[in-house]
């Protein structure tokens, strides 16, 4: 219920603080939540929102939203960072470090 009251919000300034709020309080793992958020991030127009949404699932079960189709939708909805590399980046290879199959 928090992660969609959070996605509803309309101040994406808010939303990200909100979100860094949630990620400090430890890892998500129900469903819902990570859907939530995985939906978030392809259509949300705030760098800090998207970076909010990579801290939070870098710290979740991989498991749940670690498919093909999400790494790709981060990597196409992304907005890019002047300060360059951020966590993003790190959330997107550690998705495909997932996804890899075991050698």
């Amino acid at each position: 219920m928090l992660a969609a009251a959070i996605v509803r919000m309309k101040n994406s300034e808010g939303q990200a603080r909100a979100l860094e709020t949630l990620a400090s309080h430890g890892g998500l793992s129900d469903r819902e939540s990570l859907e939530v958020l995985t939906g978030l991030f392809p259509v949300t127009k705030s760098l800090d929102v998207q970076r909010a949404i990579a801290g939070i699932l870098i710290r979740a079960d991989y498991e749940a939203f670690a498919k093909p189709e999400f790494v790709r939708a981060l990597q196409q909805h992304r907005l890019k960072s002047s300060d360059g590399r951020d966590l993003i980046d790190v959330l997107i290879h550690r998705l495909q470090a997932n996804l890899a199959p075991a050698a």
